[in-house]
């Protein structure tokens, strides 16, 4: 363990001295978060209030949260607010703690050795001894005309979030998964009617899980419709285009929102090819632990996971255990991997 620091201590002169010979900004932290949104926040702000050197880059402040159009409902201990200012908060709070904010765009980890590399907006050089990858996931979309338009102003891919705006409002949801159906439900306690569009011809949701649909008359199932424009009044959404995909027939109906349920994709464009993914392509972490299969003192937090429920206080309390294993690592030494001696 000993000659491993010593080790670690002269790849950290030497990559120092190459890195003021190329010129390049070069700076050592304890930690580098990479990610700006809850998960890494969080993390971060744990890790400064640990007393460790910390830095949290990422391209913009907040995440998803901070673009959240109405206020998030459900966040332990906050009041409904925008995301933005949610998120405002805890980047304020993080720093009271010491963290450092960076906006940038990391475009290139190094996962070779510690201290490990970090390349923000391509000459920004940054080292650390532990690393936090918290970059999230963006939810799969239908990519068809009117989406991105509305998105945020009737489409949205979170109904815990947004529901409370559709009272008495008609919604469809877009799915046949659990997702869909814990979506339809909690939408059926604001909106006098909800549309669950099915692509195929039966549900994939866990029996138990439909069962529960029956218990709400306003909720319908639909088989076989798909979703092929998205229309509205320049404001918010005002109507569907629908497709039967058996029959070909095409209607337009009025809906107020449309809620996709169809899963998240990983923003992994940096971890491909280098970090463990499972099928997916989410980071695959110790059983247990936040600690990355086969990198001491790289972790994973929040979305980038895999989580299966994606609820802000769900990613915030990942984060804190994360936050709380890198100092264990730092300090300790305590690590899921194998340290070469």
């Amino acid at each position: 363990m000993r000659l491993f620091s010593l080790y670690r201590s002269f790849v950290m002169m030497l990559l120092l001295n190459v890195a003021f010979s190329l010129g390049a900004e070069t700076i050592f932290y304890d930690v580098v978060v990479i990610g700006l949104g809850p998960g890494g926040v969080e993390a971060g702000a744990r890790t400064a209030s640990a007393g460790l050197k910390t830095l949290i880059v990422g391209r913009e402040r907040g995440g998803q949260l901070s673009a959240a159009s109405q206020p998030v409902q459900n966040v332990f201990a906050v009041s409904p607010k925008p995301g933005a200012a949610i998120m405002s908060d805890a980047i304020r709070q993080a720093e009271d703690f010491g963290a450092e904010i960076c906006e940038g765009t990391v475009t290139n980890i190094s996962f070779s050795w510690s201290p490990y590399l970090v390349e923000i907006d391509g000459f920004k050089k940054i080292y650390a001894r532990a690393l936090v990858v918290a970059t999230g996931s963006h939810p799969r979309r239908l990519s068809v005309p009117g989406e991105e338009e509305y998105w945020g102003r009737g489409v949205s891919a979170c109904a815990l979030c947004d529901a409370f705006f559709y009272r008495d409002a008609t919604v469809a949801v877009v799915g046949g998964g659990d997702a869909a159906v814990d979506e339809a439900i909690h939408l059926a306690h604001y909106a006098k009617r909800v549309v669950v569009l099915v692509r195929g011809g039966r549900m994939r949701a866990q029996r138990f899980m439909q069962e529960k649909l029956k218990q709400y008359s306003q909720i319908e199932l639909r088989y076989g419709e798909e979703v092929e424009e998205i229309l509205g009044n320049d404001n918010f959404v005002t109507a569907l285009r629908l497709r039967n995909n058996k029959t070909g027939d095409r209607t337009l109906e009025k809906f107020d929102g449309l809620f996709l349920a169809i899963g998240h994709e990983p923003n992994n464009e940096l971890l491909r090819g280098v970090l463990e993914l499972d099928q997916r392509g989410f980071v695959r972490v110790h059983d247990g632990s936040t600690e990355v299969i086969g990198y001491p003192g790289v972790f994973a937090t929040g979305e980038i996971m895999g989580l299966q429920r994606r609820q802000v206080n769900v990613v915030v309390g990942v984060a804190t255990q994360t936050g709380l294993e890198v100092n264990d690592y730092l300090s300790f030494g305590i690590s899921r991997n194998q340290i070469p001696k």
